[in-house]
């Protein structure tokens, strides 16, 4: 259990620290530390209050077009490939539980990047659907950013900050930026591969956007 919180606390205060730094996000002017999660009230084991998205209005917006008609719009960001998949419903908090399969089948995974024609190592950085902080970690092993059974250890000891090796949710995700049904996310990993985030990672080249029933797309300059 200690184990487990420690796990969850580093995304919530991770992508808390993004959104810090980010002028969109609304808990931009809210700082929270690891004494802080620990101390926020219980809401159904093992998620705390911070592990849980916010409730907000908003609104996204992207244009998709042909790349000989992107002229005058910024930077053109490319789609190497996407991926459309549905699970059954179901909540699915217990860690490695047998319905993990189909919440998060892997062969959606598997066809994301062999359409994209770049394996996981590429990924530079990724924007994960987070409406509970366990859904970041859970994605990471699912997109096959970390081994399988090993989210829990990386986010603590390798973490998901600006100087890890794949970078998670540098807007502040479901979490810390505002909910907007993973759409934040798209606009995010464009602001990332054009060099215009708040929390712009180095050499970010290829980019992901995932959600848990393996809906998904790899983006690039």
């Amino acid at each position: 259990a200690d184990q487990l919180t420690e796990s969850l606390g580093a995304i919530a205060v991770q992508q808390r620290a993004y959104a810090n730094n980010n002028p969109r996000a609304i808990m931009r002017d809210r700082g929270m530390t690891m004494d802080d999660y620990r101390a926020a009230r219980m809401i159904s084991w093992p998620l705390r209050l911070f592990d849980l998205c916010l409730e907000n209005d908003g609104a996204v917006a992207f244009v998709i077009a042909r790349a000989d008609r992107t002229g005058g719009v910024g930077e053109p960001v490319r789609i190497l490939a996407a991926t459309q998949s549905l699970a059954p419903y179901h909540e699915p908090f217990g860690i490695y539980t047998p319905d993990m399969a189909t919440f998060y089948p892997k062969e959606a995974t598997e066809r994301l990047y062999r359409n994209a024609g770049v394996p996981a190592s590429r990924i530079r950085v990724a924007g994960l659907y987070d409406a509970c902080s366990y859904m970041t970690m859970r994605s990471m092993e699912s997109y096959d950013l970390v081994p399988e059974r090993t989210g829990w250890r990386h986010v603590v000891e390798a973490g998901i900050g600006p100087d890890s090796p794949v970078p998670v949710n540098t807007h502040g995700g479901h979490l810390s930026e505002g909910y907007l049904h993973g759409m934040n996310a798209v606009t995010e990993m464009v602001r990332q591969l054009r060099g215009e985030s708040a929390n712009q990672v180095a050499g970010a080249d290829v980019a992901l956007v995932g959600s848990p029933s393996g809906s998904a797309v790899v983006l690039a300059r």
